[in-house]
């Protein structure tokens, strides 16, 4: 915990590797507008699918060690916790602050 409250720069990366390891919202749905294949595997247009925000965040390629905390890597925020393009949440900043901010109060 020391090197949470030594500087702002471990509580600001601090607050980005929580979301990012545990997701607050793990997954969303979503309705295909177009056909679309994504490796071989075929979707039409109406098809649903399900996004998983967490398994996202532990893709190797976001990462060489995704599925341990640690808040000293290089990319942290890099990370879909919040969604992503249009669909990132309004509140994603205001999230992020009052975490930090929470984690130097404890």
């Amino acid at each position: 915990m020391p090197l949470l409250v030594a500087g702002r720069l471990w509580t600001d990366r601090a607050g980005d590797e929580f979301p990012r390891f545990e997701a607050p919202v793990p997954t969303a749905a979503r309705t295909l507008t177009e056909d679309t294949e994504l490796r071989g595997c075929f979707m039409g247009k109406g098809d649903r699918v399900i996004l998983n925000w967490t398994a996202a965040d532990r893709d190797r390629k976001g990462s060489p060690i995704p599925t341990f905390w640690t808040f000293v890597r290089d990319n942290l925020s890099r990370h879909v916790a919040s969604g992503a393009g249009i669909h990132r949440c309004l509140g994603a900043h205001l999230a992020r602050r009052e975490l930090r901010l929470a984690i130097v109060a404890v």
